[in-house]
């Protein structure tokens, strides 16, 4: 019985300790994303064009895309 306790405890520790890391996965592709996102904001401030905005509209919706994509 012994044996059985301590096998769970080390089951439930590594479990754990799977989800404190995708958690931080996560976060990080979230991270990157929302300062890509500002990255391409700031160039559309910076030029005031019609194609680059939709350029960069497109670039910005990729990044969306790749980053749910990463966090499934």
């Amino acid at each position: 019985m012994e044996n059985k306790d301590e096998d769970l405890r080390m089951l439930y520790q590594v479990s754990s300790q799977d989800l404190v890391f995708f958690k931080q996965q996560q976060w990080s592709v979230t991270n990157y994303v929302l300062l890509l996102y500002v990255g391409i904001f700031g160039l559309t401030q910076i030029h005031d064009s019609i194609c680059l905005g939709l350029i960069m509209s497109l670039i910005a919706s990729i990044a969306g895309i790749f980053g749910v994509i990463i966090i499934k």
